[in-house]
């Protein structure tokens, strides 16, 4: 089949008639270099009876550009080979969308390595929308959405197919000035897929909806049956609901997972500063895991992320947060009353778990100035929460607020140097009924201060059973049906000054625990096995000075020359060390190096890694 070459289109919509009659089946390319190439380009293809790949030159290309199909034909859009997507650039001319891409039958329709701005004249246009049939996929791949001065208009919108994917995206707004004129509007907005949802290692910076109503300042996604949020970041972005990401639907049964994300510094007018995610899910998971929350806020609860997933009666629901850091997040509560949480906020009709998770210097105007958990089963787990504040008196828990409707479990967590204007620095437990159980064993809550009652622990109401067991903590407030071996002695940290809240040999916190504490995890925070000398530790770490260097092949406590050598040479080279599947920490290496120059021999003190590892036998 001839194809078409720019600067005009060479084949007719006769011209492909006549040869696909003829019997040609494969797809037709169109080379394009003007905008209305490319226009003629996207009508032929819009009923040319094959499937089609459009070629964009180097240029700038300025129209809002149509496609509407009812052909099940794929389309694909991409830079021509060797041009980048900065070369390449589609305006839509401040008079609506820049470009809308839809068919009503079920075409696959793949947008590549393109840069679209934002000049659609209003924040509900989009520069790139794209809608197909609920059988078909939708790709929109290395491409950048920018909005210039004094333009508006959503970057991306996906409005149907079976599965939606943005991978590798830039898209860019502009800083709000608190003038609605002068919103840009969402992000990337997903709604209307049956399926599979997947953002994937995109830049989501400065985008704005408002606060009247609109949700998910840098990105929203409303539908999908598995939804797939990793690998991006999402900064300077705001809304009413999820100021960084909102993910909310009362279509779901099956799985969100926000992974390996950072947000910073995003806001939001009611919850969920970072992060929102909001379900009327019967069944199904919500996880949070190795995201990383800075400097977020919230007028409502959860300055660094809202989960709320209460809104169906059934145990049937799992929200799990694990391995997240929350640092410097905020929840002022100054106009919403759902919550607290300045780090997280998490409500659920299921079991709720939260474990691994560092929380540092977050706060909130309400109660718990890192968490605020209610649900009926909460789970708490090697969570290392310190200096967060609560600061109005009449709330509670600098540290933590827990209302947990029928079990807690709360075992082997470090509180630390938390306050709280009202009580509980450490912890507040509050107990509404006459049914529920708490479980509170193996925890370091200590040092922590207390404007009014318990500066470490608050516990108020009856419940079923409460116990409160082989804890280190002072300053408790409540009564507890079992209450045994319990201390309160210094946990003596290997250096908090410096933020390493190990344990040090000579701790009373070590070998200090129970191992029949109900839920125990298998592991620690390190992700060290979790019984080291026969009896568990108190707090999220176990004290363990056994562990060789990773550079120490031989394992004889010595880093030799050859050994740094080829340690060094693999970390270089981005090489997997040992069995695991990830690259050597550049801090491991310096660290290697340290010890071969100061004459190999090395200890282990149980600190920090790696520094635990010291010079010396």
């Amino acid at each position: 089949m001839k194809t078409q070459s720019h600067p005009s289109i060479l084949i007719t919509l006769a011209a492909v008639i006549l040869l696909l009659a003829a019997g040609a089946a494969r797809a037709v390319d169109f080379h394009v270099a003007t905008a209305q190439d490319l226009q003629n380009a996207l009508t032929v293809a819009s009923s040319n009876g094959a499937d089609d790949n459009i070629y964009l030159a180097a240029g700038y290309y300025m129209g809002n550009f149509n496609f509407n199909s009812a052909e099940a034909k794929n389309l694909t859009l991409q830079a021509e080979a060797g041009v980048a997507n900065d070369q390449i650039t589609i305006d839509g001319a401040g008079a609506g969308r820049t470009m809308s891409l839809s068919c009503s039958t079920n075409a696959a329709i793949t947008v590549r390595g393109l840069t679209f701005l934002r000049n659609c004249g209003s924040i509900s246009n989009a520069s790139l929308r794209v809608a197909t049939g609920v059988a078909a996929n939708v790709l929109v791949a290395d491409c950048r959405f920018l909005s210039p001065s004094n333009t508006s208009g959503m970057g991306i919108e996906l409005a149907s197919s079976l599965n939606a994917t943005v991978l590798r995206c830039t898209v860019a707004g502009r800083p709000y000035n608190a003038s609605y004129s002068d919103y840009t509007g969402t992000g990337i907005f997903i709604s209307g897929v049956a399926s599979n949802v997947s953002v994937q290692n995109c830049m989501v910076s400065t985008n704005c909806v408002g606060n009247d109503g609109n949700d998910g300042g840098g990105l929203y996604i409303g539908s999908g049956s598995v939804v797939a949020v990793s690998g991006n970041i999402f900064t300077g972005n705001s809304s009413m609901h999820g100021g960084g990401a909102y993910v909310g639907s009362s279509s779901y049964s099956g799985t969100v997972a926000l992974s390996g994300n950072i947000f910073t510094g995003n806001s939001s007018y009611r919850g969920g500063g970072g992060a929102y995610v909001g379900t009327l899910y019967s069944s199904g998971t919500v996880a949070l895991s190795s995201n990383i929350f800075t400097g977020n806020s919230s007028a409502g609860g959860g300055g660094g992320a809202y989960v709320n997933y209460s809104s169906v009666p059934t145990l049937s629901g799992m929200v799990t947060l694990s391995g997240n850091i929350f640092t410097g997040n905020s929840s002022s509560n100054s106009l919403y009353s759902g919550g607290g949480g300045g780090g997280a906020c998490v409500h659920s009709s299921g079991a709720a778990t939260l474990s691994g998770n560092m929380f540092n210097r977050n706060t909130t105007g309400q109660s718990g100035g890192a968490i605020y958990a209610s649900g009926p089963t909460v789970k708490l787990l090697n969570n290392l929460i310190l200096s967060n504040a609560q600061t109005r008196g009449d709330y509670r828990g600098g540290g933590v607020w827990v209302n947990a409707k029928t079990n807690l479990y709360m075992v082997n967590n470090t509180l630390t140097s938390n306050t709280a204007a009202g009580s509980g620095g450490g912890m507040a437990f509050q107990v509404d009924g006459v049914t529920e159980t708490l479980q509170v064993y193996n925890n370091i809550i200590w040092g922590n201060t207390a404007g009014s009652n318990g500066a470490d622990v608050h516990l108020a109401g009856t419940g079923q059973r409460k116990e409160f067991v082989n804890n280190d903590a002072s300053g408790l407030f409540g009564i507890w049906d079992l209450f045994t071996g319990n201390m309160d002695m210094a946990p003596v940290f290997a250096d908090a000054a410096n933020g390493d809240y190990h344990l040090t040999a000579g701790s009373p916190c070590v070998n200090a625990g129970t191992n029949s504490a109900p839920q125990l995890p298998a592991t620690d925070l390190d992700g060290d096995p979790r019984i080291a000398g026969g009896r568990v530790d108190m707090g999220a770490y176990e004290f363990s000075n056994t562990d060789y260097h990773p550079a120490d092949v031989n394992m004889n406590w010595i880093v030799e020359a050859g050994e740094f050598t080829t340690y060094s040479n693999a970390w270089r080279s981005g090489q997997p060390w040992g069995t695991s599947s990830n690259s050597i920490p550049t801090d491991y290496v310096t660290r290697a190096g340290y010890l071969m120059q100061s004459g190999g021999i090395y200890h282990n003190d149980g600190a920090a890694r790696p520094l635990r590892w010291k010079p010396g036998p």
